[in-house]
């Protein structure tokens, strides 16, 4: 009786071990993998700490380079497309036999990795007189631009025009003119407020003795001026004054403070002068969302001291992180020259509350020898870090620098040489892709031997008739895989997707950003054949082989769903 009941037993035993035993083994199988899965994000949260060092990946990239005369680049990152735009505006004659000067507005795709796309895009046709300073602004929900720049008959006398671009730099809509100015509008500016789908855009002009400021006061100042402009580039709201109307104030900038919905306006101030061509202070503007002012700034304000300075060419950028806003411009005061130098230009910050006060004093960012001017700076929140590029003519001519900044606007490392061929590169424009980690960096170069030669009529103001090209670095961290996931059926981006890397060392892990990408940094990999995993619940796991031979690998993988 005893033994049947030991065989009955150990015959439901067997049974229950047998039905457990798969069950066991997927167990293993997942803790396994969640396991693998830990490892990899605790390597991807040590690489985060530690970030991959930069380097150039592209020099002298040709982007605007004909025998004609390019002026003033400006580039923008598009998100969607996982590339860069970049406008400008170009002088000088058509042909070889044309007298006069022909102005256009023209652009160009950058991908990703620096290759411009095969030709450039005319935004603005060949036409006698002026056209100035286009700027472009991205909107990530509509995967469109928005363009502003300047044009009329002469270098006074120009007006605002606004246009809606698709990704590939074709007009949807416009370009059309904001008014007639009665004096002359310049120095556009422009970006996107992702919280309310709109567009700020700034300029300068003279409105008085007009109805298109109710109450505007009379007098001969330059004022600046904004719009607000709704999704589709129309006027939602404008032309309002940004400022009190103390003196001439000049070449507004705009950074947007993404926690508060508000803007932070900058500008050259002549207050304390008779014209804009003496000492220039920087004050500037807090706006709400709907672009009235909330307060106005002395932003560095030094007119009466003794080593009172020019503060000119300023710019903004904005740390979500901290919430608030460093400040840099071209300071030029007596005590920043060397012995031997007449006068001599400066680097200066200084760190701005939320609100638009200053946190501290001034501080000396960049003092070389010789003049140091336009910067250009971008926080990247990745490395809690600023980057900023200036013009720098300690060389002799004139060439362009990088150097990263601490949260408090204290330099990190060396200077960076972007470009320092010969002739004079200036006037830097800067984009930050954070999928690809890397920079595309943009300038005016004279060193253009094939140009036109320049006609008399050319220059105007402050600009003067010269040859140049549009050139560019790509600058950032080398990458080994980058692509997109989208949907087999839909072609939709697949957000969050996790891509995997095996192969010649240890696997890495990325997830896809909103709009489907995903870059793998090259690391100390070598030349030669990996594995990549993508997979996404809801979808089908796919496995992809790819070669590297040195150049970055860009895939798109569709995903099917289940």
């Amino acid at each position: 009786m005893k033994k049947i009941l030991c065989k009955k037993s150990h015959r439901r035993c067997n049974k229950t071990n047998y039905l457990l035993s798969p069950l066991c083994g997927l167990i293993c199988r997942v803790l396994c993998l969640c396991m693998f899965i830990v490892m990899l994000l605790l390597l991807d949260l040590y690489a985060a700490t530690t970030p991959p060092k930069m380097e150039i990946l592209r020099s002298n990239i040709a982007i605007g380079t004909t025998k004609r005369h390019e002026w003033h680049p400006y580039a923008a990152y598009n998100p969607v497309d996982n590339n860069f735009m970049v406008v400008w505006y170009t002088g000088g004659k058509l042909n070889e036999q044309d007298m006069i000067s022909q102005n256009t507005v023209e652009g160009r795709i950058i991908s990703s990795t620096g290759s411009p796309a095969e030709e450039p895009f005319l935004l603005s046709p060949p036409e006698p007189g002026w056209k100035t300073l286009p700027k472009v602004a991205h909107n990530k929900y509509t995967n469109e631009y928005v363009v502003t720049f300047t044009t009329g008959p002469s270098f006074i006398g120009q007006s605002g025009f606004v246009g809606r671009l698709n990704s590939a730099g074709d007009y949807v809509y416009g370009p059309y003119r904001l008014y007639q100015t009665p004096y002359n509008i310049s120095h556009p500016a422009i970006l996107f407020n992702p919280l309310k789908r709109e567009y700020l855009a700034t300029y300068n002009d003279k409105l008085e003795g007009t109805d298109l400021i109710p109450g505007k006061q009379s007098g001969t100042f330059l004022d600046n001026i904004g719009f607000i402009l709704n999704e589709s580039g129309e006027v939602k709201k404008g032309p309002f004054l940004i400022g009190s109307e103390q003196g001439y104030q000049f070449n507004p900038q705009i950074a947007y403070n993404s926690h508060d919905d508000t803007y932070l306006v900058s500008w050259e101030d002549f207050r304390h002068q008779s014209g804009i061509w003496d000492p220039s202070d920087i004050y500037s503007a807090l706006l709400n969302a709907e672009g009235e002012m909330i307060h106005e700034i002395p932003q560095m304000d030094d007119f009466g001291e003794a080593d009172a300075g020019d503060q000119r060419v300023q710019q903004l950028a904005y740390n979500p992180d901290r919430n608030e806003f460093l400040a840099a411009w071209r300071d030029m005061r007596a005590s920043f020259a060397e012995e031997g130098e007449a006068t001599a230009a400066a680097i200066v910050g200084k760190l701005l509350h939320r609100d638009g006060t200053p946190v501290g004093p001034d501080f000396v960012i960049v003092n070389n020898s010789g003049n140091q001017s336009y910067p250009q700076i971008v926080y990247v929140p990745n490395r809690t870090q600023y980057f900023m590029v200036w013009d720098d003519t300690k060389n002799g001519n004139s060439d362009i620098y990088a150097q990263w900044l601490s949260q408090t606007g204290d330099p990190i490392g060396e200077q960076i040489p972007i470009c320092t061929d010969p002739g004079n590169q200036g006037y830097t424009s800067i984009a930050y892709n954070s999928v690809m980690d890397n920079f595309l960096i943009t300038w005016r170069d004279t060193n253009a031997p094939d140009d036109y030669e320049v006609l008399p009529d050319e220059g105007g103001g402050h600009i003067p008739g010269e040859p140049g090209d549009i050139k560019g670095a790509l600058y950032g961290v080398p990458s080994l895989i980058y692509g997109r996931v989208v949907e087999k059926d839909t072609g939709l981006p697949i957000k969050d997707a996790l891509v995997i890397l095996f192969g010649f060392a240890l696997p890495r892990m990325k997830t896809t950003t909103e709009e489907g990408w995903f870059n793998i940094l090259k690391g100390p990999r070598q030349h030669g054949r990996y594995m990549v995993a993508i997979m996404k619940r809801g979808y089908q796991m796919k496995m992809q082989s790819v070669t590297y031979s040195g150049s970055p690998v860009n895939v798109i993988v569709e995903l099917a769903a289940r």
